[in-house]
């Protein structure tokens, strides 16, 4: 199973419960990537936080997260997100 799990207002609302769902998943056998609506420019603060603890950290820039995913290579089966409505939809456009 892929799941992918959303970073501002889902992991950072507790990232210590997150970090355990994530070694958990990954002792089970699933992989876990972040998709971010977070520009490329702004990612620093995801890596430092998931960097080697999720498979791929993708960075959206306010477009639609699934697509951006199926762009990067992957398709997830489970999504974690605390809005939704921008896995299919653009949140913003950044310039």
């Amino acid at each position: 199973m892929l799941l992918a799990l959303d970073y501002d207002e889902t992991y950072t609302r507790d990232p210590i419960f997150w970090d355990e769902v994530i070694k958990l998943a990954t002792q089970r056998g699933h992989a876990i990537i972040c998709v971010t609506a977070r520009a490329e420019c702004h990612r620093q603060e995801v890596v430092d936080d998931l960097g080697g603890k999720v498979e791929a950290i993708i960075c959206t820039s306010g477009k639609a997260k699934h697509g951006a995913a199926y762009d990067a290579g992957y398709m997830p089966s489970v999504w974690i997100d605390d809005s939704p409505q921008w896995i299919h939809t653009d949140a913003f456009a950044v310039a």
